[in-house]
């Protein structure tokens, strides 16, 4: 037995044992996606007695839970095991609630909402946090509403400084904007471009608020119109 832990022979051991267990992981994570995409009575008893802490991200790293947001019965059982319902993807630092919101699957954000998802949490890369929930909602009034239900903090901001007001003004979400602003939303928040949620509906009508053929912008005039009630902003 040496007492140098760098010994080359130590190391090979200690490499040895953790590409075991790596092994040994990766073949469970493996029987479990296979056993969620046939949706085979074999997951629950697959998953009994098992600590998915330990075991819950699939090949690539990428998380478990990704591997069935699209099967909410299947989504349902690994919440139900106590799988991590906020680990993000280290390919692109979105969270399962994100990634769900982001590709319109409303059964899977509805579990994960019932499963404790975090509405404020954000996976943070190299630029700093990311997007949160809200902010990916801001162009669903009925998202929107229900991840204030759940706690979101309405004026927080992206790396580029913007709150989800300014996104659903990007988007030109009237009734997103709506209910943010009926909830509190604070227009006076500037991003990091110097823009606020006003400054970005001035510069659309800036760019030209006729569309085709000389025809209004109903949304832009719709922008406008809510924040003029809001705070009486003249334009």
């Amino acid at each position: 037995q040496y007492e140098d832990e760098g010994h080359p022979l130590i190391s090979l051991k200690w490499e040895a044992a953790a590409l075991q267990q790596i092994t040994v992981e990766l073949q469970f994570r493996t029987a479990v996606l296979d056993a969620a995409a046939a949706q085979e009575p074999l997951l629950d008893a697959l998953l009994e007695g098992t600590d998915l802490q330990l075991s819950d991200k699939g090949p690539g790293g990428k998380p478990l839970l990704y591997g069935a947001l699209h099967m909410p019965e299947v989504l349902q059982k690994l919440l139900k095991h106590g799988l991590n319902v906020n680990q993000a993807n280290p390919e692109d630092q979105t969270t399962p609630l994100i990634y769900a919101l982001r590709n319109g699957l409303d059964e899977a954000v509805e579990l994960l909402l019932q499963g404790n998802a975090d509405p404020n949490f954000t996976a943070s890369g190299a630029e700093g946090p990311g997007p949160s929930p809200l902010m990916q909602a801001a162009g669903s009034r009925k998202w929107a509403g229900r991840l204030l239900e759940q706690g979101a903090r309405i004026d927080a901001v992206d790396p580029e400084g913007r709150t989800a007001l300014m996104h659903a003004v990007e988007k030109q979400e009237a009734e997103v904007v709506q209910l943010l602003l009926e909830r509190g939303a604070d227009i006076a928040v500037v991003a990091k471009s110097g823009m606020t949620a006003v400054g970005l509906v001035t510069r659309r009508a800036q760019l030209g608020s006729y569309g085709f053929r000389g025809q209004r912008d109903e949304k832009l005039e719709k922008l406008k119109e809510l924040l003029t009630q809001h705070r009486g902003v003249q334009w």
